[in-house]
């Protein structure tokens, strides 16, 4: 489906219809009686140095019960010989549009007119025009050169269009709009329609209050500018925000009232005749699977590969579907004729769909317009499979899986039905698979000195793959090399061999170019050599900033759904006994300004791998979300990825930041599953291949916010110091301190917890969200808890063993908390198996899972020697997760007493267990844990 407009350009008139009696030649006559005079030219002067001058330009528009009839006039002065082309004059109109008319055409010379018509004709050139894009519109080109035009001639033409849309004959609707540049001259616009007919119209706000005339039993508005200075428009919003200067009319009186005439067009249209060729390939689909949705692959399959695409918009054709069966015939059809198709194809199979009208633009702001078909460019399929819906456009290529299909970019739908349907908004669906990576292998084992070899593969998807493949097929293998090497020539990678593969499984081509280059190590053998790491580090997003004149509250739009993944690989030069190798690549899972950044790193074997993303997750953001993006931007982790030698000693463990390598040699990455996992929109990430570590908050462990990062300078003993404060929030701990306490106890912990390499290593993955076991994060956890708990026993010893500071506020109500009973809920009902302890078998031991550990014994509770039995009530998920945890019995009366028991719900609650089950299936349950406190 296209859509047919009109306008003025510098080269001349291009005018495009679509219905009345077929005319192949321009037609000359006078003008009509119902257009009004040219407006009165204006004093403004040109711009010094503007290549011409507009003196006016009249556009009228009348709607009459013929269709619509455009007369449109212009007069403009030539200042230049850059405006010499206004001497080429063109008209294009739809041969079965009734075509166009030409009043005059003339020079204006020394105040004289030249009359170009009585010597020169237009001169029809008979081919379609835009035959080149696989369109058969109809449409007929028409070209008039002015002989002798030079700089200082006015030019004058006029011409009336008519237009009838053959489908919608009856029914009337268009746009007229005046430039929204600031320029010298007379502009006006003119609608007329007869007074007896209902006619809606509306102007942009910018236009102003107009008000309908009434003039020879019609109606009519004039909207004039002159002398206009530029429109003012609002920089980066959506298209909605930035309409200007324009009227629309239509007569429909709803979006229903659309759909509901255009349904029996694609209704008659799909039906397939008897003996239709298309029934046996539907029951050649349904005999293969029964499943609806591999049905609905096979379908679309079939529609985009024996179906080539042509735009069809002769006769009846703009609005009209060709019927299935023809498509089929002549294997080739437009966007209706495909849609027309899948739906017979679909009704053999039994699967309901319906075509809807959608504009590939976006549409922005289609609901704020009236309701008119030209709002609309494309038809598709919509089709919803268990629960989830489809958007199916035969006249893409390369849908092989419904994982594969782009999340659509407009905005809003219109529905076909048999009694009409509301346009309906369209949510912005995230994008779930990447339309463009790039990896990097980069080989520089051989020395510092020696050139490193390169790899790199580049993976496209979408409409970008399709014309990339069609051209690459049309070489020869050398010259598809030399091609593809070409556009890698002058880069910092020297090119030696090129190939490309076409993946069907993943719709995707894959370039890949093999070549050397010189990295730019810095550093010496005895300060230490380092070099950033190339494709791994995030190019810092711009502020949101728009002059005081413009709307300071208009969204943002955004590159949505653009979805990018960078992978990089160096194979590093080996290490030594003076030097070992770490790196600086900070993880990354934040969304910021609409857009999701996903990054995570890893070295080991002597390679470091980075895995990064790009991916725009909405359409648009508010003014607010631009206002808070300004704010948090300085935060970005815009800090270029590096990899450098550092003293062994400095070295505490080897710097693995994940649990295995992110990527390797045999990777695939043009399938759906390639490890270019992003964070989704609520947190998780899209965990396509789980070898690949999330980076995430670490709980129980200071973390930024779902869209901030830590803080990458924070030292051992601010982590330490925030996770004993997040330990002693009464929000979040099963002991919290008493009230007063948390400095001095925390201060305590840090100074006492000893820096172990697994410590440490817990450390470094909170500063930067590294990925972290839980069974690290329950060491270090319980580390942190052994540490603070005797550090506060010690502050208890020194003033509660009298009864006299067991009553300081906040410390009774602390040592009585401790005590609270568990629901009557805990107990075991109907045949629930009881959650236990795990002790986990080597293959989940090799998985890190590790149970349980032993709590240490307080020091103060070994002075005093203090004992006793702390029977503790758990309430654990069902994956095995402990999320409350109460002592229902504890060991003694005295403070040490209360620490044996705070120390065993410390440690006991950081357990793993499996969970309790009802028939099998686990289910969230109480335990009751008894822990005996005894000194050998």
């Amino acid at each position: 489906m296209r859509r047919m407009f009109w306008g003025i350009g510098l080269s001349g008139l291009l005018i495009l219809g679509s219905a009345g009696a077929a005319q192949t030649q321009v037609q000359y006559g006078k003008v009509p009686d119902w257009v009004l005079p040219p407006p009165v030219a204006t004093e403004g002067l040109a711009p010094d140095g503007a290549p011409l001058r507009i003196v006016y330009s009249d556009t009228q528009v009348r709607v009459g019960p013929k269709g619509v009839e455009t007369f449109s006039g212009y007069r403009m002065k030539i200042l230049s010989p850059e405006a010499l082309a206004l001497g080429s004059v063109r008209a294009t109109w739809n041969t079965s549009a009734g075509g166009v008319t030409v009043h005059y055409l003339r020079i204006i010379r020394e105040g004289k007119g030249i009359n170009v018509l009585d010597h020169t004709k237009f001169e029809v050139i008979r081919r379609e025009s835009d035959l080149e894009y696989a369109v058969l519109n109809g449409q007929l080109t028409a070209i008039l050169q002015i002989p002798g035009v030079r700089v200082g001639d006015e030019i004058e033409f006029a011409a009336t269009a008519r237009y009838q849309d053959p489908t919608l004959g009856d029914h009337n609707f268009g746009v007229a709009q005046l430039p929204p540049a600031g320029l010298p001259g007379a502009f006006r616009i003119r609608l007329n329609w007869p007074a007896a007919k209902s006619l809606e119209w509306r102007a942009t706000k910018d236009v102003g209050t107009l008000t309908p005339i009434a003039t020879n039993q019609h109606r009519e508005l004039v909207y004039e500018l002159r002398d206009p200075k530029s429109a003012i428009t609002t920089d980066g919003a959506p298209a909605r925000v930035n309409l200007r200067r324009m009227i629309e009319f239509s007569d429909f009186k709803s979006w229903s009232e659309i759909s509901r005439r255009l349904w029996p067009l694609f209704d008659k249209a799909s039906v397939l005749k008897p003996d239709s060729p298309i029934r046996d390939e539907a029951q050649r689909i349904g005999a293969v699977s029964g499943d609806p949705l591999a049905r609905v692959v096979a379908a679309l399959q079939l529609v985009q590969e024996r179906i080539r695409y042509v735009y069809v918009g002769l006769d009846a054709g703009n609005y009209t579907p060709t019927p299935a069966d023809e498509s089929w015939d002549r294997r080739y059809g437009d966007c209706k004729a495909k849609t027309a198709l899948l739906l017979g194809i679909f009704r053999e199979l039994g699967i309901p769909g319906e075509a809807v009208l959608v504009n590939t633009k976006g549409g922005d702001g289609t609901d704020e317009r009236l309701p008119s078909p030209a709002q609309f460019d494309h038809v598709l399929v919509r089709v919803s499979v268990a629960g989830k819906t489809y958007w199916l456009d035969g006249s893409r290529l390369g849908d092989k899986s419904l994982a594969l299909v782009p999340p659509p970019v407009f905005r809003w739908a219109l529905p076909l039905r048999s009694g009409g349907a509301e346009l309906e908004r369209v949510a912005a669906d995230v994008p779930h698979v990447a339309r463009s990576i790039e990896v990097l292998d980069i080989d520089a084992g051989e020395g510092f000195d020696a050139k490193a070899k390169v790899t790199v593969r580049r993976v496209i998807r979408g409409d970008e793959a399709s014309q990339l493949r069609t051209r690459l097929l049309a070489l020869s293998q050398e010259d598809a090399s030399r091609a593809i090497q070409s556009l890698w020539r002058g880069s910092w990678i020297e090119p030696e061999t090129a190939t490309w593969r076409y993946s069907e499984a993943g719709a995707a081509v894959e370039v890949r170019v093999e070549g050397k280059a010189k990295l730019d190590w810095e550093g010496d053998d005895d300060s230490g050599r380092g070099v950033d790491i190339p494709g791994a580090g995030f190019t810092p997003p711009g502020e949101y900033h728009r002059s005081t004149e413009q709307d300071q509250d208009a969204p943002w739009s955004t590159d949505y759904p653009a979805y990018r993944c960078w992978a990089t690989a160096v194979r590093l030069p080996p290490a030594n006994d003076k030097w070992r190798w770490d790196y600086l690549a900070g993880p990354v899972n934040i969304r910021l300004g609409g857009v999701a950044y996903w990054r995570v790193s890893d070295l080991r074997d002597g390679v470091v791998r980075t895995v990064m993303s790009k991916r725009y997750m909405a359409p648009e953001i508010s003014a607010a979300e631009a206002e808070d993006f300004n704010k948090r931007l300085p935060g970005f982790n815009n800090k270029v990825s590096r990899v450098f030698q550092v003293k062994p000693a400095d070295l505490s463990e080897p710097p693995n930041r994940s649990l295995s390598p992110l990527f390797d040699a045999a990777t695939d990455w043009t399938s759906i599953s390639a490890p270019c996992s992003a964070p989704d929109v609520d947190g998780p990430a899209l965990q396509a291949n789980p070898s690949v570590p999330v980076p995430a908050p670490t709980e129980g462990l200071p973390s930024a916010s779902a869209d901030q990062e830590v803080d990458a300078n924070l030292t051992a003993r601010q982590v330490i110091m925030a996770s004993c404060r997040k330990l002693a929030d009464p929000g979040s701990s099963p002991f919290p301190f008493p009230a007063g306490q948390t400095t001095l106890v925390c201060n305590c912990a840090a100074d006492r917890l000893e820096l172990s390499e697994r410590v440490q290593k817990v450390v470094r993955a909170t500063r930067d969200r590294s990925p972290l076991a839980d069974s690290d994060r329950m060491y270090f956890l319980s580390k942190i808890a052994s540490a603070s708990l005797s550090c506060l026993g010690e502050n208890l010893d020194k003033i509660a063993e009298s009864a006299s500071a067991l009553a300081q506020p906040g410390m009774a109500l602390w040592l009585d908390s401790l005590n609270a009973s568990v629901p009557a809920t805990w107990v075991d009902t109907g045949g629930t198996g009881t959650p236990k302890i795990l002790i986990p078998t080597s293959e989940e031991a090799s998985r890190g899972k590790r149970g349980c550990l032993k709590p240490d014994y307080p020091a103060i509770a070994v002075r005093n020697d203090t004992t006793g039995a702390t029977t503790i009530g758990l309430l654990v998920e069902a994956d095995g997760r402990v999320s409350a945890t109460r002592i229902l019995h504890g060991s003694g009366e005295t403070a040490s007493h209360k620490l044996l028991d705070a120390t065993a719900a410390a440690y006991i609650s950081a357990c793993e267990f499996r969970p309790g089950t009802i028939k099998g299936v686990p289910v969230r349950s109480w335990a009751k844990i008894q822990y005996v406190w005894k000194l050998q």
